[in-house]
């Protein structure tokens, strides 16, 4: 029987796609902050956003890395993959990924004695969620990135919806917090192990238990 006969350690590239997406909005809204304050704009803070990765409740958080407020934040989170048409490439195969880009916006930017964000109004919650969720769509829509600077092994990248709700389980006491997700696609080639394949002679195996367990004998 062959096998692999090296350690399967390296990340999938749809891996490194969700990487280089978080790096990517990262880098530009750092920067965008700076630009921000240059201008001396009243909203600068705005401008102020935390990226996560593949969070799954991150509107439990109540403070980031450097002990603030962390909203406005957005979350990477890979949703899906499938195969494109065309089937399994013998090198490659041809999917496409969608990622929620969720960009999370808080009515209220103040935290009460016991580190709890307080309730606030629903209306900001919302402008301020559409509003990192422009800063967001614009980043990734750049002719910059349309491939994400990983040419080669992204193909192409669009969006295919932008929508506003409340998370959801979030609590009813929990401050006013309106998340606007990005669906992101990308289309992209994901690469297969290759080894010298040796003519193959078979399995002997039987199955000898009444649960029809197969028993290999190699």
């Amino acid at each position: 029987m062959n096998n692999i006969h090296y350690l399967l350690q390296e990340k999938d590239n749809i891996e490194k796609v969700r990487d280089q997406i978080a790096a990517i909005l990262k880098s530009e809204l750092v920067n965008q902050k700076q630009l921000a304050e240059e201008a001396a704009l009243a909203d600068a803070a705005d401008y102020d956003v935390s990226v996560y990765l593949e969070r799954g409740r991150p509107w439990e958080l109540t403070e980031n890395e450097q002990s603030k407020n962390p909203f406005p934040l957005i979350n990477v989170l890979l949703f899906e993959s499938k195969p494109t048409a065309g089937g399994k490439q013998m090198t490659a195969v041809g999917y496409t990924a969608k990622f929620n880009i969720d960009c999370y916006g808080c009515g209220n930017s103040d935290i009460d004695g016991e580190g709890e964000m307080t309730n606030g109004d629903d209306s900001a919650a919302n402008i301020r969620a559409w509003k990192t969720g422009r800063l967001a769509r614009n980043i990734l829509m750049s002719a910059f990135y349309y491939y994400l600077g990983l040419r080669g092994i992204v193909k192409k990248t669009y969006i295919t919806e932008i929508k506003t709700g409340t998370p959801d389980n979030l609590p009813e006491s929990a401050a006013a917090i309106t998340v606007c997700r990005i669906v992101f696609a990308v289309d992209f080639m994901e690469k297969a192990p290759q080894a010298e394949v040796e003519p193959f002679d078979g399995i002997l195996f039987e199955s000898v238990s009444d649960t029809g367990e197969i028993l290999i004998d190699i």
